[in-house]
Parts: structure tokens; C-alpha cells; sequence
């Protein structure tokens, strides 16, 4: 574990830490909502009555930029890498949406719910990149 810490440029705040396993709970529920009644938000049904049915996308996409994001930050990660990271997510979902026939139905209701997901993960790293690391004094 040490050699681990001692490769990470930063360290977490506590906040941070904490609030990127709260997104990825977030985005676990919501994604999990589309089986399961019991765990469904209602309150979002009454704006988006379709929600449950794009929120694959948006789930996926947010879970996964906030996983490489925090990962990326921790390592140095600039502001330029999280830009670019999130441009490739953003033109995978609309090339999958649009263009890939195989196991997939193409929509780009689904690209948009993708790249809302990117967004959202992007606006929480970057917040994150500003204010949730601390610089790691114990890297040797």
C-alpha cells in the first residue's frame, strides 16, 4: 500500500473521496432503476417519463469518467487530460448511438443521456482538480 501511495502525485481531501463514492452510488441506483421499481426516483419520472429508459447511458458514462477522473487526478492529471478524456466519451456515445447496429438499437436520445453523464462528471472533477487534493508529501 505504501508503494502505492508513494507513486500518487496527491492525496484526497476527505470530501473528495467521499463524494466520488457517493456519485458512483448515484449513478449505481439510478442505473439499477431500470429493473427495479423499489429503487426508482420517482420525483424524476414526472419531468422525464422516458428517463429509465436512457439512463444505461448516463450512468455509464458518469461512473466511468469519475473513476478515470479520480484515478487521473490523484496521478496529475491536468485540466487539458480531463478535457480530453471527456471528448472521447462524449464522441464514443454518439459513434456507438449512431453508427453500431450490433446489440444495440441506435439513439441518440441515449447519446444525449450519455454525454449528460460526461458533463456532470466533468463539472465534479473539476471541482475536484481545484479544490479536493492536497499534495502528496509522502511520495519520495
Amino acid at each position: 500500500m505504501q508503494k502505492l501511495i508513494n507513486t500518487l502525485k496527491y492525496l484526497p481531501k476527505v470530501w473528495f473521496a467521499l463524494s466520488y463514492l457517493v456519485i458512483v452510488i448515484i449513478g449505481m441506483v439510478l442505473f439499477f432503476g431500470r429493473n427495479f421499481d423499489e429503487i426508482r426516483v420517482a420525483y424524476i419520472l414526472h419531468f422525464l417519463p422516458n428517463f429509465y429508459s436512457h439512463v444505461s447511458n448516463f450512468s455509464i458514462s458518469l461512473i466511468l469518467l469519475a473513476t478515470i477522473g479520480y484515478i487521473g487526478l490523484l496521478m496529475g492529471f491536468s485540466l487539458k487530460h480531463l478535457v480530453i478524456t471527456s471528448l472521447v466519451l462524449v464522441v464514443s456515445n454518439l459513434i456507438v448511438e449512431s453508427l453500431f447496429t450490433i446489440l444495440n438499437t441506435p439513439d441518440l436520445t441515449d447519446a444525449l443521456y450519455g454525454s449528460c453523464g460526461v458533463l456532470l462528471g466533468f463539472i465534479f472533477l473539476t471541482l475536484a482538480k481545484v479544490f479536493g487534493l492536497k499534495y502528496n508529501h509522502l511520495k519520495t
